[in-house]
């Protein structure tokens, strides 16, 4: 097994337990949002993750190119990476949104 094979199995196993640790999170938010409407908020966040997935399906394979690709490893580590790094900005962002939201009064 190559080193890049490697390291992109390593990524998609982070990125999979981050999806399990944050499914649940996204899914009680929505719940909280809209108290009245159950299924509306599920609905919603079901399908958002769905389209989410394909469409990162999607530009992954447009931007790593071809699996038998020379570069296809360096690409794909380079986009986990990528990838990683937005979701750590957003999810600090989320964090000091809702730390600044249980400071104000309310």
């Amino acid at each position: 097994m190559s080193d890049g094979v490697r390291g992109a199995a390593l990524f998609l196993a982070l990125w999979g337990t981050g999806l399990g640790v944050l499914t649940p999170a996204i899914v009680a938010a929505a719940l909280k949002a809209t108290p009245g409407t159950p299924g509306l908020a599920s609905g919603a966040s079901n399908t958002a993750r769905q389209t989410g997935g394909a469409l990162g399906i999607a530009v992954f394979a447009a931007v790593a190119g071809s699996a038998t690709a020379p570069d296809f490893s360096s690409n794909s580590i380079g986009l986990f990476i990528g990838a990683a790094a937005a979701f750590v900005l957003a999810g600090l962002l989320c964090l000091g949104v809702a730390g600044n939201r249980h400071l104000s009064p309310g």
